[in-house]
């Protein structure tokens, strides 16, 4: 470098003026490199927050349908987004996870007793068809039981009507199996 108590030439002028025209290229390349390297990364870093932000919106939209047995994974999967996307999600986005998350617990938390509602009814219809069928059952064996002494009652009249056609009068003890046979009857009636 030339110092400012020497002399300068027009040659030296020249070739200071070429010296310094160079650095002052050199900077403005060097500082437009740096200006590009900036807008690059600036623009990877707003792709990174974009993907970020759609990967955590649709975690949020699978959150916001979730069941009972998924609650928990997808509440997983939403927190790993969280930890691992933090420092590109803007505060507003994990204020709203937050608030996704809550809505999805009371959401399950309502599914989960209209289930247990619906089974508790279910029970109470299966229990109340246990029950009828029971008695029909034994409503039938009954059936079954009267059909069987009307048919021993018949029987025993059958043979009295023979009895009768003949000369032959009831004996004591034929009256005595026809009076039992009615109470067989009405005690199965009862």
């Amino acid at each position: 470098m030339f110092t400012a108590r020497e002399p300068l030439s027009f040659i030296s002028a020249l070739e200071y003026l070429v010296v310094a025209t160079r650095k002052l290229t050199l900077l403005a390349i060097q500082r437009k490199e740096e200006l590009e390297q900036r807008r690059q990364f600036e623009a990877e870093q707003k792709k990174r927050e974009h993907h970020a932000l759609l990967l955590l919106r649709r975690a949020l939209q699978k959150l916001r349908l979730a069941k009972p047995d998924t609650l928990r994974e997808l509440t997983a999967e939403v927190d790993e987004l969280l930890l691992q996307e933090a420092m590109l999600l803007p505060r507003s986005m994990r204020l709203e996870a937050d608030k996704v998350k809550h809505e999805a617990k009371l959401r399950v938390a309502k599914i989960s007793q209209f289930n247990q509602r619906v089974d508790a009814k279910k029970r109470v219809a299966e229990e109340s068809r246990r029950q009828y069928e029971e008695a029909s059952k034994k409503l039938i064996e009954q059936l079954e039981q009267l059909v069987e002494v009307v048919e021993t009652v018949v029987d025993n009249m059958d043979d009295k009507l023979k009895s009768l056609e003949g000369p032959e009068a009831f004996s004591d003890e034929d009256l005595e199996n026809f009076s039992e046979s009615m109470t067989q009857m009405d005690e199965a009636g009862a």
